[in-house]
């Protein structure tokens, strides 16, 4: 009986001191466990992870530290770039930026442990198991929009045509073209904060979003104008109203540019002779007669550009000669013009564009036209033949009127024809017009 109790109690004994052993073990290690976690009080866990850089065993404001000089400044550095053509435009993303969740992600990262069980700790450090966490940035809108505003300010254009000039030593200026653009400014605004969003630096072709506007009168179709191809010029007596009448719609038509198919008119491009435009007073015929009317005199402009696009080989498309012969051309080779009733005409039948150069020296109105060389394989001569005269006969304005003017003049049947040459041979004869006066 008595032995019997003896090994119970040495049984119990045994257990309570595996128990003990047990416990103490347990104590031990969980007081291990806990005084090597210890040391990550204040920092945080190894193989934590934010925004791809290791911050482990790292203190917040270390950490802080480290993400500002490692991360953030690797991507505020860089820019923003937008392309059109030659036209760059550039921006930091630091100068978008309105916040970062930095902080926030820190202090995420470093109370992450308090959220796992002391074996989950553990194992967590045991297996180097890797963390993440994520930083956003966050953009100024208002910014966004600015930036895309300016972009379109500078970019949305109307597209401009190229020009030519003639300086006075006959020397041809070419000023290029320029393409005109529409920008979609909604689609820019996207594209520059899908560029923010994922930090990218790659240039953003603006052309992707904006519609491109082609002038008509391209650098390419100007750069065919490259010689004079003919020229005329009349006298006139200087230093009167109607020398000034002359100079004003000279300079009216001077630098006119006409396209292949382009039809010029004399009263479009000269316009309403008025007083507010400086026109004056001085001797005109109309209806065979020869009064005062405001603006007299164009009509030898008129004449004078219509023998140059005669011999530049074009033809006119409405043109009349006046009632009476005039002097300062041969019968035939006139061109009268009224503004609200009379136009002179003429298309630019070739295949290259034309320039008209009109300026007045001293007494004289000279008009050159201006096209591509390969024209001048070609010359023209032009000659008139009086068919038939008629009686004098003479007319006068009545006495009463303001200038009381006397004229005598003949009757006459003209014809003109132009005469065709290739390389000084005739190739052929075609006629101009047939005109009574």
């Amino acid at each position: 009986m008595t032995s019997r109790i003896n090994k119970l109690f040495i049984t119990k004994l045994l257990l309570i001191q595996i128990l003990c052993g047990a416990l103490s073990l347990s104590l031990g290690i969980y007081w291990g466990i806990s005084l090597h976690l210890s040391q990550y009080d204040s920092k945080l866990y190894d193989n934590i992870i934010i925004a791809g850089v290791n911050v482990g065993n790292l203190t917040p404001e270390e950490a802080i530290t480290t993400l500002e000089t490692e991360y953030l400044t690797n991507i505020l550095e860089r820019e923003v770039t937008l392309k059109l053509d030659k036209k760059v435009f550039k921006a930091p993303i630091k100068s978008f930026l309105e916040s970062t969740n930095l902080r926030e992600a820190i202090f995420a990262a470093y109370d992450y442990p308090n959220h796992l069980t002391l074996l989950q700790k553990w194992h967590f450090l045991q297996n180097n198991t890797e963390k993440p966490f994520d930083i956003n940035l966050h953009f100024k809108e208002k910014r966004i929009r600015s930036f895309a505003e300016t972009i379109v300010s500078h970019i949305n254009q109307d597209a401009n045509d190229a020009t030519i000039s003639v300086n006075a030593d006959n020397t041809i200026v070419l000023t290029p073209h320029s393409d005109g653009y529409i920008i979609n400014k909604k689609a820019l605004i996207d594209r520059i904060k899908l560029s923010l969003d994922t930090y990218s630096e790659a240039p953003i072709d603006i052309q992707d979003f904006s519609v491109k506007k082609s002038p008509v009168r391209t650098t390419s179709l100007l750069q065919s104008i490259d010689t004079c191809i003919a020229s005329f010029n009349t006298d006139f007596t200087p230093n009167t109203s109607r020398a000034r009448n002359i100079i004003l719609s000279t300079e009216a038509i001077n630098g006119m540019l006409l396209a292949p198919g382009d039809t010029f008119s004399f009263n479009t491009a000269v316009g309403e002779t008025t007083a507010e435009k400086g026109y004056e007073y001085a001797p005109v015929i109309a209806n065979s007669r020869i009064s005062q009317g405001l603006g007299g005199g164009i009509c030898q402009v008129s004449t004078t550009l219509y023998n140059a696009i005669l011999k530049a080989g074009l033809y006119p498309l409405n043109r009349q000669p006046h009632s009476q012969p005039i002097n300062y051309v041969p019968l035939g080779l006139d061109a009268t013009v009224s503004w609200d009733s009379i136009d002179f005409q003429f298309q630019n039948t070739f295949e290259y564009p034309l320039y008209i150069k009109a300026y007045v020296q001293k007494d004289k109105i000279y008009i050159d036209i201006y096209s591509n060389h390969t024209l001048k394989n070609k010359s023209y001569k032009l000659k008139t033949e009086v068919l038939a005269k008629g009686s004098p006969a003479a007319q006068r304005l009545s006495a009463n009127s303001k200038n009381s003017v006397q004229r005598y003049r003949k009757g006459y049947t003209v014809k003109v024809t132009r005469e065709i040459y290739e390389q000084n041979t005739l190739t052929g004869t075609e006629l101009i017009s047939v005109d009574t006066y």
